[in-house]
């Protein structure tokens, strides 16, 4: 059996790319507001949530590169 290599579609990789830049921003956002100064304080709810979307933003464009 013989595998054939997947094409990437249209805007694609700009679309992973671009996601990627909005979890850096929303990021940044979270920490001006919320800054980090413990676990139970009421800034580590967002802190935790955009280090959840910027690690499934930066798994986005590696399958889309090979």
């Amino acid at each position: 059996m013989q595998k054939h290599p997947e094409k990437l579609l249209v805007g694609e990789l700009s679309f992973a790319w671009l996601l990627l830049a909005l979890a850096g921003g929303v990021a940044m956002l979270a920490y001006r507001i919320a800054g980090f100064s413990g676990i139970s304080s009421p800034g580590a709810f967002p802190l935790g949530i955009s280090a959840i979307l910027l690690l499934s933003a930066t798994s986005a464009p590696s399958p889309a590169c090979r």
